[in-house]
């Protein structure tokens, strides 16, 4: 929810302010605030994502098989958890 809020509330500032300084500086014709309301947030989400899936192990130390569960690809032992928090 806090991710959500803080995303929520960048994309709002982006197009009261961020969307005026886009146009004047490089031309930027955003007329329906795509950048704003998907590309921000969406920046956001998937950079928190592949932090929080790299630090998934310490969330998981005493129960394996739910990491497993969560995370397939760690099942073969192929890859570590921050290889698949980043891939």
């Amino acid at each position: 929810m806090a991710i959500g809020t803080f995303a929520g509330i960048v994309s709002s500032c982006g197009f009261i302010w961020l969307g005026g300084w886009l146009k004047e500086k490089i031309n930027l014709q955003d007329t329906c605030g795509v950048h704003n309301l998907h590309g921000m947030p969406g920046v956001i989400g998937g950079c928190i994502g592949a932090i929080s899936a790299g630090f998934a192990e310490m969330a998981f130390e005493n129960d394996k098989s739910a990491l497993v569960a969560t995370f397939k690809a760690l099942k073969d032992g192929n890859r570590t958890i921050s290889e698949q928090g980043w891939i």
